[in-house]
């Protein structure tokens, strides 16, 4: 899909600053499901008494009994598309009649507690995004093309699934306030596919508008006028959860099209 959108392709690091993600305050909106990367400080004396006690460790290492000797200046990327943002931070895109598409793909990781369980939720998985970046028309433009190509593409390969509307806060902390902001103006809609013969669902991806608000938290416009921006993402395993809760593991029973495409 994201060939056929024109997207550009990076490969982004698996950890980002924390600086980074203070552009959008999502250190105080989504703190429970952060992984922290620390680091022992420079201090020979402390590393040496740190391997010491590690001799003795078995399975959780108490961080608390080091107490300010380590830094945490960096967190495990929970979604790629931060680092796109981050990569044109300050920058005027001078784009004219075609937005900027970006595809991506990354290791992603969310702390969420009893909810991790199988494929279905991992705190460590594979996301793949195509982001678009440009004007208000360009972005409604491609949410529509790559909501078009998101239905042909499930529809081929025989997906049971559907589109429904959601909400998400994450990137719009300033209108907490209004709980159904992104339901109420059509801002997120979930790809879902149905489980258990049609009993539960799982998320597999999602359609984001963003509007201009990663624009404005990394500064980042087009011809001098603050960015919109727009990313479809999906979860490599849960596409693939979903895919095999609905058709099983004996390969003959796929759909022809998965057969033919599938690794031996």
């Amino acid at each position: 899909m994201g060939e056929e959108l024109g997207a550009v392709e990076y490969k982004y690091p698996t950890l980002i600053p924390i600086k980074t993600m203070q552009n959008i305050m999502y250190l105080s909106s989504r703190p429970e499901s952060l992984n922290f990367v620390s680091r022992l400080n420079e201090d020979m004396n402390l590393i040496d008494d740190f391997s010491e006690q590690a001799k003795t460790i078995e399975s959780d290492v108490d961080m608390s009994r080091l107490g300010s000797h380590f830094q945490t200046d960096m967190i495990n990327s929970s979604a790629v598309c931060f680092h796109t943002y981050a990569q044109y931070k300050n920058r005027d895109l001078n784009l004219t009649d075609k937005p900027l598409i970006i595809g991506a793909e990354g290791k992603c990781f969310r702390y969420e507690s009893k909810s991790m369980r199988t494929l279905e939720r991992l705190r460590d998985f594979t996301m793949r995004e195509i982001i678009c970046l440009g004007t208000e028309e360009m972005i409604s433009e491609y949410i529509k093309n790559v909501t078009e190509k998101i239905k042909l593409l499930f529809e081929e390969i025989g997906m049971n699934y559907y589109l429904a509307s959601a909400n998400d806060p994450f990137f719009v902390e300033e209108f907490s306030i209004q709980s159904t902001f992104q339901r109420t103006f059509g801002l997120k809609t979930e790809v879902n596919a149905r489980l258990n013969g049609n009993s539960s669902k799982v998320a597999i991806g999602s359609i984001n508008n963003h509007k201009d608000f990663l624009g404005r938290s990394f500064h980042i416009t087009n011809n001098g006028k603050v960015i919109n921006s727009s990313c479809a993402a999906f979860g490599l395993e849960r596409c693939v959860y979903a895919f095999l809760n609905q058709y099983g593991l004996d390969k003959k029973l796929w759909p022809q099209i998965v057969r033919e495409n599938a690794n031996p």
